[in-house]
């Protein structure tokens, strides 16, 4: 029985994989995640999977290593700043917190990821 639950989820991630390299597929699915998820960690990180899918589907090869984490940062920085100001507001939500969080996630991410990569070509 595991197995065939195994086989059955395989062939769904295959699927949806498969429709994801169509290019009208993956932005659209990208648009319905960031309108309609409520948080935005699990938004950033389904984003970046369906990019990986579609960067896989359409070049066949992996992404080449992160040169430099700038972009990441800025977005991290956004994303922390987004956060606390939503804070300041009068009525609490966790998705505030979730936002600070993956702004933080993003700022190691982009920090790191540039040195990382720098060390990783020498």
């Amino acid at each position: 029985m595991e197995n065939d639950v195994l086989e059955v989820f395989a062939r769904i991630g295959y699927e949806i994989e498969r429709r994801l390299g169509e290019a009208g597929t993956a932005l659209l699915l990208v648009i319905f995640l960031w309108v309609f998820w409520a948080t935005p960690l699990d938004t950033i990180v389904a984003t970046a999977l369906i990019a990986l899918a579609y960067y896989r589907f359409t070049r066949k090869k992996d992404p080449p290593p992160l040169r430099n984490g700038f972009w990441v940062t800025v977005l991290g920085i956004l994303l922390v700043v987004w956060g606390v100001t939503s804070l300041t507001g009068v009525v609490y939500k966790s998705w505030e917190l979730g936002l600070i969080f993956a702004g933080l996630l993003l700022i190691i991410l982009g920090v790191m990821g540039g040195e990382g990569s720098e060390r990783g070509s020498r």
